[in-house]
């Protein structure tokens, strides 16, 4: 493992939200058709109960 901050999200977790993220947000429930950065981010908190920065969102997927 390495060193730093744990990951807010494990791997079934993180591999969900790419699963997620692979299909359109309609998918999801979301009433538009593209993810965008703010998008994401309230997928995580709404699902996940985790917050990421509009920079760290994009690195776990």
């Amino acid at each position: 493992m390495r060193p730093g901050r744990p990951p807010k999200l494990n791997r079934e977790e993180q591999f969900e939200v790419s699963q997620l993220l692979h299909d359109s947000p309609t998918y999801a429930g979301y009433d538009v058709e593209e993810w965008s950065v703010s998008l994401v981010q309230q997928l995580l908190d709404e699902n996940f109960d985790v917050t990421y920065s509009r920079t760290s969102v994009h690195r776990p997927f």
